[in-house]
This record gives structure tokens, sequence and C-alpha cells, in this order.
């Protein structure tokens, strides 16, 4: 391609996107947002655009007024009926408002969650460092009363003792055990 051609090409181009439908709906979209109630007149449209065919315009209105977005006043008057940047409904603040409030809710139980999980964590560090229990390998679990049944049948010489620590997970009850492999007569008072 010589070199005039490709200057045409380019020129050509971005003349053509310029002159683009979708550009020309986005100026329009933003001019009538920015007008007064957002009323506006195609012929001062057409005008403030430069369009030469008032047909483009048509086609923009008919299908902006096709999805809902604007209205017919008169001939040639339209009405914006679509949300403005800076405007929102009543309904979708309440839904914000809710939202804000769930996620506090739900930053409340991690945190409550965090603190009990450094006291489990302190739990299994003062455990581990019982001169008594240190001389026993202990094996440390989180159950759920559903499954507390698989484990009421335990090898001889097991003692079970709770921590008597609960903890809320997703509405069931967790329970932590810690099993200390000890002789049968061991007592474990704590």
């Amino acid at each position: 391609m010589e070199p005039e051609t490709m200057a045409e090409s380019a020129r050509s181009t971005s003349s053509r996107h310029e002159k683009s439908l979708g550009l020309l709906t986005m100026k329009f979209v933003s001019l009538i947002q920015e007008a007064k109630d957002g009323v506006l007149d195609l012929k001062v449209a057409a005008d403030s655009l430069a369009v030469r065919q008032k047909r483009r315009i048509y086609d923009i209105t008919n299908v902006l007024e096709g999805v809902g977005l604007i209205e017919k006043k008169n001939k040639n008057i339209i009405q914006w009926r679509g949300e403005n940047a800076c405007s929102q409904t009543q309904e979708v603040l309440e839904q914000v408002e809710r939202l804000k409030a769930q996620i506090s809710e739900l930053d409340a139980q991690e945190r409550e969650l965090d603190n009990q999980k450094a006291l489990l964590e302190d739990s299994i560090k003062h455990l581990s460092h019982d001169p008594i229990a240190d001389t026993y390998p202990f094996m440390f679990s989180f159950i759920t009363i559903k499954t507390l049944s698989f484990y009421y049948y335990f090898p001889s010489g097991f003692i079970l003792r709770s921590c008597s620590l609960f903890i809320l997970c997703n509405s069931v009850l967790c329970l932590c055990f810690i099993f200390l492999f000890a002789p049968l007569l061991f007592n474990f008072t704590g």
C-alpha cells in the first residue's frame, strides 16, 4: 500500500469512528442526562451534535424508547426515564444499607471466631507444655454433635475429657475434645 493510500485509510477510519452510531448514542445520552429535568428537544440535540441526518437521531430515540430509557413528551420533545449517575432509588439505598449491616454482622462473627480460635490455640499450647500431659501423646479434633456418636467407642486405655469449649460454626454446634493416650487408671484433673 502506498503512503498516501495508508494516510487516507487512517483518516477514513477515524472519521468513520467519529460518525459511528454508538459514539453518537453515547453523546446523545450524555446530552439528555445533562438537560434540565431530563427533557430535550430533538432539534436542539441534532444541532448540538452536528448531525446532518436527523434520521440518525430518530434511530437512537427509537431504540432508547424501546428499552424504556426515554419517553416522548411531544413530537420532538423527549424525557429521560433512566437512572442518572447521581440518582439512586430508595430501594437501592435500602439494599445497600442491608448489605452494610450484613457485612458488619459477618465482621463481628469473624472477630468472635478469631477470639475462640486464639483461646483454643492457647489451650493447646498450655496442654502441650503441661508436664503431666506431656508424657502422653494427644490428638486434637473438632467434631459436630451429628458425628459425636462415631467417637463413643474408644479403644481401652482412652480417657475422654471435654475442654468445655463450644464453638458455633454455621449453626452447627462443634465440641472440642482432646484425646489422650494414657493408661486407664490415669487421673487427669486439670
